[in-house]
């Protein structure tokens, strides 16, 4: 079984409410824990994504966006 250790994850989206903050930050740590093999073993210090979407986008979407981001920027790394 894989494991995977995030200690910071710091998103910071404008214009969003606390409620779908909070939906967003779970959905994210949802959708990594759900890619854990795909990241095990990688220690990155830092990661930046910047994402644009509009103010409409759903939450779910917006957190799959951040998730496929990741995971697209950890298997860029040698």
């Amino acid at each position: 079984m894989s494991q995977v250790q995030i200690d910071s994850l710091v998103l910071q989206v404008p214009g969003l409410s606390a409620g779908d903050g909070q939906r967003l930050a779970l959905e994210v740590t949802r959708g990594l824990s759900e890619k854990g093999s795909d990241l095990a073993g990688c220690e990155i210090p830092a990661l930046r994504l910047d994402i644009s979407a509009g103010a409409n986008t759903p939450v779910a979407e917006l957190a799959g966006w951040i998730v496929a981001g990741i995971v697209r920027e950890i298997q860029r790394l040698p």
